[in-house]
């Protein structure tokens, strides 16, 4: 029954992911319940369907939901698989094993999704945003206007005061861009002033 509303809820609102996992997971113990699945196939489906959701949870905005069905599907389809007791099932192994294994698994994927998530969210920094604030090298006086030079790019460029002008060769600092124009200032570096006195001679 939950099979068939999980499937049903999915089919009838794509998207909803949670039903569709939670059906997929219940259909292939169902299958395994009625023996129309010997334990071991039925643990390495579901192992083979963790392994997917955890691949389309990287892929899809699910922000960790279908690795908690991985994880879950992990679980069941190991402990089917190894511990069955049947006559093609793999060697016997401690579910405290599983259980960490699944764990770390489940760390590892939700650690991927966060940094995915992050990265998603971090501003722009290419186009027009991305120039904003960066250098360019001065191809001409800028008296005020002249050229630059940007990303191996000529640009035209205007001095934004208070500077009036800026010798050929010299660092400017991109303030705005204003179609196939950058308004920009001059770099200054910072003063050293020389805090010994020399003494005058006399």
């Amino acid at each position: 029954i939950i099979a068939m509303i999980g499937i049903y809820l999915e089919i009838s609102h794509p998207g909803a992911i949670l039903p569709g996992t939670a059906g997929g997971i219940a259909l292939l113990l169902f299958l395994f319940a009625v023996g129309s699945l010997a334990p071991n196939w039925a643990g390495l489906a579901l192992m083979v369907l963790a392994f997917v959701l955890l691949v389309l949870d990287l892929r899809l905005p699910t922000h960790g939901v279908l690795t908690i069905g991985a994880v879950i599907s992990l679980v069941v389809g190991a402990l089917l698989f190894f511990n069955s007791g049947g006559p093609y099932s793999g060697p016997q192994v401690n579910p405290l094993v599983v259980y960490s294994m699944a764990a770390l698994i489940g760390l590892i994927s939700f650690t991927l999704i966060t940094i995915i998530v992050r990265a998603q969210r971090r501003p722009v920094t290419t186009g027009v945003e991305g120039m904003i604030g960066a250098e360019a090298t001065a191809l001409t006086p800028l008296l005020p206007e002249g050229r630059v030079s940007y990303g191996g790019e000529n640009w035209a460029a205007v001095l934004d005061g208070p500077a009036t002008s800026v010798d050929s060769g010299s660092q400017v600092r991109i303030l705005t861009v204003e179609g196939l124009r950058l308004h920009v200032q001059p770099v200054r570096s910072p003063s050293i002033v020389d805090t010994y006195s020399t003494p005058s001679l006399e």
